[in-house]
């Protein structure tokens, strides 16, 4: 019995289709012509499916986007509303989704609205739509609750943080300071440790000075206190190993220096400042993203008022105020980091705003340039010239161009044309910095599975990881974006340059989760709750290929590397996890487990020996 053949709209989706008459029950529900004008596999040779070689020059992927970008200007003139006819067969960009919470950004891909970002836990929540585009790839209704709003659990654990606030007292009651001993040999501990050019949030010629502030009864001295119980309480993360017996019950002093952070930004200062990046980053590590996301605000906020989103004039000589100024710079640049980091995780707006700032690096930066894998050593942290910060400087801005340009609501409103010149431009930019990078460091696509890789064993390995684990994030979400082109749903198929593009997001993506493997007995372990953004959303994306095309020869072993995802993970945790990291891991361990779950169904139902396998290319 021949197999049933699909109209073309469905076919181009890659759903069943009933053949129902005048119209498809997908096209009747969406008022499309339902047609059946391309050739019949009787009747034409099918194409093998392109697949993508890791041998591609960049150049290469170019001269496709420009390509198309041509053939688009002549259909659609730059209008940025696409013309009716298409946008009334695409899903509603603007439909809220099904769940309660706030979320940002949007998830498409190849052509479909999957879903938003949850604001909370940066986990990706599938809307209505999504749910019925997985379960008709997959036979089964899908269960990702990863996004969800807040539970009961989570209501619990906000309503004893503040019941811990209040049994602390009020800001007169003595604050649990930690001895002045302890406090400077933290000081020691990391003036000694590469924390301080990769987080360089306190200055060391002066920091001392701040220590022996804390500790005089005056009325001066609160504003020191919450700096020295922020510094200690992010110490005490980063450096466990180091810091147990000296700080037993850290989370006194992190709540203690919240409790009392206000009262330290009435007016603002470099100590209320740094106070408040601290805490910030703390709260970060520990994965409490959302109040991350808050004292965020307030840093960058204080910043403003300081000046120090703008580059001071060239110094006039060394001077107490030049180095005030300098070490102002550095702040920014770190909460500029962190601005861009927590967009991308969560899809909420920056905080800084890029046109508003002086984003021209200083001279003497040298970013991955200083790193060199023969010059490894013990003290090389002690004699590098500049902070290096937690990302390249460089990578961070095109981080923050990435979002705005196409993840923003603005950008989602961006016509095919703007979307493929956007496309093009980004991803010129990232490739002229990646070979601005220094050979011994750079990072590609193909050279992510040599466990012997040396930069994996240097002093500033952890760096280099995220950096790549940045550069494979921004090359995937540059190209994810190709997901929401109206050509997608034009009938007569997708042009070949959009299918390129998606691929080379695909295996973007598939290089993140094989480099995890590879370097996750290096991730520093305190990281986790950074690193662990980049396999999510790899395997979110991995995820959406094979539904979409589960007789792909990459499929079963994209499905192997998604399932080994949960086990690298534990590994990369060192510290029992606090309640409410408890229940973000649940959350995300039953995300990923129902990812590998569904793709495992997509692929066995579109087996050709199974005999519900479904109409495909």
């Amino acid at each position: 019995m021949p197999r049933k053949r699909a109209c073309d709209s469905c076919h181009e989706k890659k759903i069943s289709c009933d053949g129902g008459s005048p119209r498809c029950d997908w096209c009747n529900h969406r008022n499309l012509d339902c047609t059946y004008h391309r050739a019949s596999a009787s009747s034409r040779k099918r194409p093998q499916p392109a697949e993508f070689s890791l041998q591609d020059e960049i150049e290469q992927r170019l001269e496709r986007l420009e390509s198309l970008l041509q053939g688009l200007r002549r259909t659609d003139r730059g209008d940025p509303s696409p013309p009716a006819e298409i946008s009334d067969k695409l899903p509603s960009k603007s439909q809220p989704p099904s769940h309660g919470g706030i979320f940002y950004g949007s998830l498409y891909f190849a052509g479909c609205h999957l879903g938003d970002i949850s604001s909370r836990n940066g986990i990706p929540i599938f809307s209505d739509e999504g749910r019925r585009w997985v379960q008709d790839r997959t036979g089964e209704a899908a269960a990702l609750e990863g996004g969800q709003e807040l539970s009961d659990i989570d209501l619990d654990f906000a309503q004893n943080k503040l019941s811990d606030l209040a049994l602390l007292g009020g800001h007169n009651s003595a604050p649990p300071l930690p001895t002045k001993a302890t406090a400077q040999r933290c000081l020691d501990i990391f003036r000694a440790s590469t924390l301080q050019v990769v987080f360089p949030v306190v200055d060391l010629s002066t920091f001392q000075e701040i220590i022996d502030r804390a500790y005089e009864e005056t009325t001066e001295s609160t504003r020191a206190m919450v700096c020295v119980l922020s510094f200690v309480s992010f110490l005490s993360l980063l450096e466990p190993q180091k810091t147990a017996e000296l700080l037993p019950d850290v989370e006194m002093y992190a709540t203690k220096a919240q409790q009392l952070l206000l009262l330290t930004m009435a007016e603002p200062t470099i100590e209320g400042l740094q106070a408040a990046l601290l805490l910030c980053l703390y709260l970060d590590f520990s994965g409490q993203l959302q109040a991350a996301s808050m004292l965020h605000s307030l840093a960058s906020r204080s910043l403003f008022m300081l000046g120090g989103h703008l580059k001071p004039k060239p110094p006039s000589g060394a001077t107490p105020d030049d180095a005030r100024l300098r070490h102002l710079r550095t702040l920014f640049w770190l909460c500029y980091f962190c601005d861009k980091h927590i967009s991308l995780r969560t899809g909420q707006p920056h905080a800084i705003a890029d046109d508003q700032c002086d984003l021209a690096l200083c001279d003497d930066y040298t970013g991955l340039d200083f790193i060199d894998l023969k010059m490894d050593g013990p003290s090389l942290a002690q004699y590098l010239p500049k902070p290096l910060q937690p990302s390249d400087l460089g990578l961070t801005i095109i981080k923050s161009k990435v979002f705005s340009l196409l993840f923003t609501p603005s950008a989602l409103k961006k016509s095919d044309t703007e979307i493929l010149h956007t496309v093009r431009m980004l991803d010129e930019e990232l490739e002229r910095w990646r070979m601005s990078v220094p050979p011994s460091v750079r990072p590609s696509l193909s050279s992510v599975s040599d466990p012997a890789d040396p930069s994996l064993q240097h002093e500033f390995g952890m760096l280099l990881i995220f950096v790549r684990f940045e550069y494979l994030y921004l090359l995937s979400a540059i190209h994810r974006a190709c997901g929401r082109c109206q050509a997608w749903s034009v009938d007569g198929g997708v042009p070949n340059a959009v299918r390129s593009s998606l691929l080379l997001s695909v295996e973007a993506s598939r290089s993140t989760l094989i480099y995890l493997k590879v370097a996750s007995e290096m991730v520093h372990r305190e990281s986790f709750w950074l690193v662990i953004f980049y396999p999510l959303w790899a395997s979110v994306t991995l995820f959406c290929n094979i539904i979409y095309k589960p007789s792909a020869r990459h499929a079963q072993s994209d499905v192997e590397l998604v399932s080994a995802v949960p086990s690298l993970l534990k590994k990369l945790r060192a510290r029992v996890p606090t309640p409410s990291e408890a229940l973000h891991l649940q959350r995300l361990e039953a995300f990923i487990a129902e990812l590998i779950h569904l793709a495992n169904k997509a692929i066995y139902k579109h087996r050709p020996e199974n005999p519900t396998a479904q109409d495909k290319e």
